[in-house]
């Protein structure tokens, strides 16, 4: 499990895909859930990040990667693979966060920045069923950069996770055997993320 960080397409949806469904009725029941069996109590938590600083570029970004590569080649759990790719995303985003794909819904896993922390994220589900950019790159597979909108479902996830809307953030499906079992949210606040951002 090593993903990269490739450069996305630096596009908007197209006028469809913009149309956000409005949320359940019991979204703020999905939201506050909190019947999670996944990480709680002794899941050691990152601390909050630094404010945000260039990323690094060049020779310094190719060590840290590769760092970050032989990290994850080491870990032997669940829990040090989660903690090493929210290391590596750290040198590129504010904010990051780490949910889980089962069924119809994201769940919460981890964070890293400043937001909803991994205290709390386990209470987040992400329906997957109701269009957002969540469920697009789910549902190809695909990692994507997208705006989260203040409105709908976007808008009460972007509230969850305390961080601002308006702003492009990756979203990046990590798979096994062609599988999305991971998701990975990255922002860097009031800037959007673009391609020359993540190389």
């Amino acid at each position: 499990l090593t993903p990269s960080f490739v450069p996305p397409p630096d596009s908007d949806p197209s006028p469809n895909d913009s149309i956000t469904a409005p949320p359940p009725l019991d979204y703020e029941q999905i939201a506050t859930s909190s019947g999670s069996t996944l990480p709680g109590p002794g899941v050691d938590v990152l601390p909050t990040a630094e404010p945000l600083a260039p990323a690094p570029r060049g020779e310094a970004l190719t060590a840290r990667v590769q760092e970050a590569r032989h990290a994850l080649q080491l870990a032997s759990n669940r829990d040090a693979i989660l903690k090493q790719l929210l290391i590596a995303a750290s040198h590129f985003f504010e904010y990051t966060a780490l949910f889980a794909i089962a069924g119809k819904e994201a769940r919460g896993l981890r964070a890293q920045g400043p937001g909803a922390s991994s205290a709390e994220l386990p209470e987040l589900r992400i329906p997957l069923d109701l269009a957002s950019p969540f469920a697009k790159v789910v549902g190809t597979g695909t990692h994507h950069l997208a705006r989260l909108r203040a409105s709908g479902v976007e808008g009460g996830i972007a509230q969850d996770l305390k961080r601002p809307t308006g702003h492009k953030a990756l979203f990046l499906p990590i798979s096994v055997r062609g599988r999305p079992v991971l998701l990975l949210f990255g922002d860097r606040g009031d800037e959007d993320v673009t391609p020359s951002s993540l190389v």
